[in-house]
């Protein structure tokens, strides 16, 4: 049951908008309910893998790891995080493309930005 945030281009909020599956998220059309506007830009979620205390100071090479998850600078360990969390089941090709490419060594920034690109979408700031 995903949950996608939106930034609303009318009233200029950042929302978040729950479906029932992945199915029902792209068959439906997302609507502020602020507003009541289909003027959306789809964002991108932020990611944080909890880990216990000694496994995050071992994998950070005896130091703690620094507050709010992981950070752009590191994409193989956002793809590593991101094989774990499928736990072996079948996420498609988009994700397999991304943790591919992460693992490679291009910026999570990078593939977004190829990725909107390939669906029509701009990043625009907010």
């Amino acid at each position: 049951m995903p949950i996608y945030e939106y930034y609303c281009q009318t009233c200029r909020k950042e929302i978040s908008i729950w479906f029932g599956s992945i199915a029902q998220a792209a068959a439906q059309q997302a609507v502020c309910a602020d507003c009541g506007t289909d003027c959306l830009t789809r964002l991108i979620s932020n990611v944080t893998v909890a880990r216990s205390e000694p496994a995050a100071v071992q994998s950070s090479g005896g130091q703690a790891p620094s507050a709010g998850g992981m950070h752009g600078d590191h994409p193989q360990e956002l793809a590593q995080a991101m094989r774990a969390a499928s736990a072996g089941r079948d996420v498609g090709k988009d994700f397999q493309e991304v943790a591919s490419r992460l693992e490679k060594g291009e910026s999570a920034t990078s593939v977004e930005v190829s990725l909107r690109k390939r669906v029509g979408e701009d990043m625009q700031a907010h």
